[in-house]
């Protein structure tokens, strides 16, 4: 197995695609999206088409920015088997806050995947909230963090995934799909 499979969530993506409203021309923004392998992953699903892709992440060093999602980048290296014209990349150096009360685009999809522990708890909502204002109609908002079982629910500095963070979701937002097991909480929410 190479990298880069190792890497993509190919479980994550066919959950995703459970509670996806459609399947073709698809706007999807993944924020904290590092490599860009979740995006990588979900381009080449043959079943899913997009409109739009866009990764933002405030990348701290040079050499971990991924090329503008070059699809022939080390990163993807089967490029000739993807289908041309099927998506169309942006890559952005930003803070995903900054990202969130700057774009103009709605979306179908929108991924914060292992990034929300990185923010204040009394922020997560907020950041939620913001994002749940960027979905289309049918839009869906998936999330994978952190539990009180992983390492950094000792950390002061980090926020997890508990029973107090469920019920305050739940004032807010439709939770659609909930897994909180192993070290980390994946929920999709509207």
């Amino acid at each position: 197995m190479d990298e880069e499979s190792s890497v993509i969530p190919y479980d994550s993506i066919r959950l995703i695609k459970k509670y996806l409203h459609k399947q073709q021309g698809l706007s999807v923004v993944d924020l904290g999206c590092a490599k860009g392998y979740f995006l990588f992953g979900l381009f080449d699903d043959p079943d899913l088409s997009f409109h739009l892709m866009e990764g933002i992440d405030l990348w701290e060093e040079e050499d971990k920015t991924p090329k503008n999602f070059d699809l022939n980048s080390e990163y993807n290296s089967d490029a000739e088997c993807r289908q041309e014209g099927k998506s169309q990349f942006i890559s952005n150096r930003k803070d995903i806050k900054t990202f969130i009360c700057l774009t103009s685009n709605s979306y179908d999809l929108i991924i914060l995947s292992k990034i929300l522990h990185f923010y204040p708890h009394d922020q997560i909502i907020n950041i939620l909230k913001q994002c749940q204002s960027l979905l289309t109609t049918d839009g869906i908002i998936y999330v994978k963090m952190a539990n009180e079982k992983h390492p950094y629910s000792d950390q002061k500095d980090k926020t997890v995934f508990s029973e107090k963070f469920k019920s305050e979701l739940k004032q807010d937002f439709e939770i659609i799909h909930l897994n909180n097991s192993d070290i980390h909480a994946e929920f999709i929410i509207k």
